[in-house]
């Protein structure tokens, strides 16, 4: 059986009509929600499309928009039936505040209850952040799948993510971590290569 090429992180919810047009024949795209409204549009892209999608509310989202709004938003999630949920994670980039990190780390504990609820694996976005993910995955217990997205971090966290049961996705931008990560990366999980 061929492999199939999969575009593990998209999201079609910000592409024109010509470049929708354009999808490459033979890669299925997995469209992924960030916030409220790109949930909205990346779920009936989805059902469109027949692709899967994830949905969740990235951190972010908790710094510009706040969370008081979170119920709907978790109500819309659950009511969609995703294949994953993401991305959700933290970012240490856009927080300013210490306000901004504990809605942050609300949000974040949300999304993954939300995950354990459903039975779904999660689709982590981790600027800045990914020692802290892993150890906030870590203190949460978790053992479902997770895949870390536009992974940007060093061999040893590459590692320790593998070895927590979670993916790595690769942006193709050079640098010398990103080099090391994917050397010490095996290039599929034991649990994928046992089935």
């Amino acid at each position: 059986m061929p492999a199939q090429l999969v575009d593990s992180h998209c999201h079609l919810d910000s592409f024109n009509k010509k470049q929708m047009a354009g999808l490459p024949e033979g890669i299925i795209p997995v469209t992924s929600g960030y916030s409220h409204k790109s949930n909205l549009k990346n779920a009936e892209i989805a059902r469109q499309l027949h692709i899967p999608f994830c949905l969740g509310i990235a951190p972010q989202t908790a710094v510009f928009e706040g969370t008081a709004r979170l119920p709907e938003w978790e109500a819309f999630i659950r009511s969609q039936n995703p294949n994953a949920i993401g991305e959700i994670g933290l970012d240490y980039h856009w927080g300013k505040e210490e306000r901004h990190f504990e809605d942050e780390n609300a949000l974040f504990a949300r999304m993954l209850d939300i995950a354990e609820e459903m039975g779904l694996p999660a689709v982590l976005h981790t600027r800045k952040a990914e020692v802290r993910v892993l150890d906030a995955l870590a203190e949460y217990g978790w053992k479902k799948p997770f895949m870390l997205h536009f992974f940007s971090g060093d061999a040893e966290t590459a590692k320790r993510a593998v070895g927590m049961g979670g993916i790595i996705s690769i942006p193709p931008l050079r640098s010398k971590d990103r080099k090391k990560a994917i050397e010490a990366t095996p290039l599929l999980p034991k649990r994928m290569l046992h089935t």
